[in-house]
């Protein structure tokens, strides 16, 4: 195996993580929001949801379609890593 596949995989590998950590931080961009709302308001619906505006929800929406996309990059890199790395 030449040299320029181990460091194709390693930058993918390297990007995989970076992808992971972006998703991470929509979500607690996500549980910012929702731990703001309860420790102000202390209000909880009766289905046990918390009542938000209308710009809050769409931007937890915006924040998680964020997330799930960084998550599934972060699976595409990982798996163009493996196919790089992979023996042959």
């Amino acid at each position: 195996m030449n040299d320029a596949k181990i460091w194709a995989g390693a930058v993918l590998m390297v990007g995989t993580l970076g992808m992971v950590t972006l998703g991470g931080g929509f979500l607690l961009g996500v549980m910012i929001i929702a731990s703001q709302y309860a420790a102000i308001c202390q209000q909880v619906t009766l289905s046990g949801a918390i009542d938000l505006s209308v710009a809050e929800s769409n931007l937890m929406r915006i924040l998680y379609i964020c997330a799930f996309a960084s998550f599934a990059t972060a699976g595409f890199l990982l798996y163009k890593a493996v196919k790089t790395l992979k023996l042959n």
